[in-house]
């Protein structure tokens, strides 16, 4: 977590009762200071205010626009949605599930620091992870690439254990190799493992030259063989002669 938070969370959670103008500013360091710093540290320190007041849907108004204000910064974005949440929840309105879920759905892997925000938050991102999402293993053969709905994902040996639930195709490639595809449906908290997947060889020309040319062979002989023993030619009507030519 970035300074600038911590301070800010620091601020909040010491001064529970105060108005913002009365919580004294943290110090900020001088180099990370800048415009866009300054604008989500007042912002910070204004949501973090209105949560302690019980203000909790304008304190969930301010942390939504940090987000959209730093759409960049993938920290401040997990700090914010963070502390949305430990919002919803101490709002206790029933929408904590959906705004977790949200963020979740953004950073599957999303833990908050327990310093500053209830052990709580995590129990409800633990808990909603084994409805959202499931895992998906290939192992074998390696180097391969792999595609989740026309999209490359990865390489074999290929581990995600968030793959949001719901149906994909899965497609396994390899160079001269026939592609593997198959319908996948990823479970709640399932465990789909490919030990693996079958890609067999791609036939070069020279392959498919010989097999057309000895099933060419068969097929004349049989037609031969099935022609009868008279090794005489059928008899062909002539042509017709040229045109009488004018007198």
């Amino acid at each position: 977590m970035k300074p600038i938070l911590i301070a800010v969370l620091i601020a909040g959670l010491i001064a529970p009762t105060f108005a913002v103008s009365q919580v004294e500013e943290p110090s900020i360091p001088k180099t990370e200071s800048t415009p866009e710093a300054e604008t989500s540290y007042a912002l910070f320190t204004e949501a973090v205010v209105l949560q302690q007041q019980r203000r909790f849907a304008e304190a969930a108004e301010m942390l939504e626009r940090i987000i959209e204000r730093n759409e960049g910064d993938d920290e401040i974005v997990q700090d914010a949605l963070n502390h949305l949440v430990y919002n919803h929840l101490d709002w206790n309105n029933g929408t904590a599930d959906e705004v977790a879920s949200r963020a979740l759905r953004r950073y599957p892997e999303l833990k908050a620091d327990t310093y500053m925000i209830p052990e709580s938050v995590n129990a409800l991102y633990d808990r909603l992870r084994m409805l959202l999402f499931g895992s998906l293993t290939i192992r074998n053969p390696e180097g391969c690439d792999v595609f989740l709905d026309g999209e490359k994902v990865g390489q074999t040996p290929y581990f995600q254990p968030y793959i949001e639930v719901g149906e994909y195709e899965l497609r396994v490639t390899r160079e001269r190799k026939h592609d593997y595809l198959q319908a996948l449906k990823i479970e709640p908290d399932g465990d789909h493992n490919f030990e693996e997947v079958p890609l067999p060889a791609l036939k070069d020309l020279r392959y498919w030259a010989t097999r057309i040319g000895l099933g060419s062979v068969a097929a004349g002989t049989i037609a031969l063989l099935s022609s009868g023993s008279s090794n005489a030619p059928d008899e062909v009507d002539p042509l017709p002669g040229p045109p009488g030519l004018p007198e």
